[in-house]
């Protein structure tokens, strides 16, 4: 066994153990956007603020918002909350990228991996096209 994957193995279970309640507790209820960062960097901030004037699709479509930095994590996109433990989500981190966005749906699992600012009507797209979101919006009527 190599270092890096025991190193891993224990990033996963630090993980596990910190921050799965928080992540379980949305489970068949939210969609999660993680939003990870190395440093607060424009393409955070970009990102942040796409959504922050598209807040009603994300409400539309249960999605909260998690943003990840080095201080922490926090969840929605006011500038102002509060930072939260330091023990964040960044072990979901899979790359070097100093930028990732992870797409979790309904169901706990992830849907898709962005490595660039992603304007919300493409994220808002993918979610429409999966099968939960689909008989959602068919019990609403639209």
């Amino acid at each position: 066994m190599s270092k890096g994957f025991l190193t891993l193995c224990c990033l996963y279970v630090n993980f596990a153990v910190g921050i799965s309640q928080d992540l379980s507790k949305h489970q068949w209820k939210d969609r999660l956007l993680i939003i990870m960062t190395n440093e607060i960097s424009e393409s955070f901030n970009q990102q942040m603020r796409l959504f922050r004037n598209d807040n009603n699709g994300l409400i539309e479509r249960k999605v909260v918002v998690y943003s990840v930095t080095p201080k922490g994590y926090k969840i929605g996109l006011e500038k102002e909350t509060i930072m939260s433990n330091p023990k964040s989500l960044k072990e979901l981190k899979k790359t070097d990228s100093p930028f990732e966005m992870i797409l979790i749906g309904l169901d706990g699992g992830v849907k898709k991996r962005f490595k660039e600012v992603t304007k919300p009507i493409e994220i808002f797209e993918l979610i429409d096209s999966m099968p939960m979101r689909r008989s959602e919006m068919r019990t609403k009527g639209k």
